[in-house]
């Protein structure tokens, strides 16, 4: 089984929560998380998610912040990308 924390706050609070509560990543809006959050989250031992970049133009920069997984329901934005798995 896989936990991932998300819910409100900044990624200070949802790192800190995942980690007491012994879950294995956080996942938050991808547009909103910064590569340096996406940074701290990794190396406090989590996963990252990041969820919903819905058009190119927000899928690139989701991408260059290197989550672990990506949530996006826009497979052709991706496709157009040439963004691989």
């Amino acid at each position: 089984m896989v936990r991932h924390y998300t819910g409100d706050g900044g990624m200070e609070a949802h790192i800190a929560t995942a980690l007491a509560r012994g879950y294995d990543g956080v996942t938050v809006e991808g547009v909103k998380a910064t590569a340096e959050e996406v940074r701290k989250a990794k190396t406090a031992g989590l996963k990252i998610q990041l969820w919903t970049p819905h058009f190119r133009d927000e899928l690139r920069p989701v991408v260059d912040k290197d989550p672990d997984f990506i949530h996006t329901d826009n497979i052709h934005a991706k496709k157009a990308l040439n963004i691989a798995n």
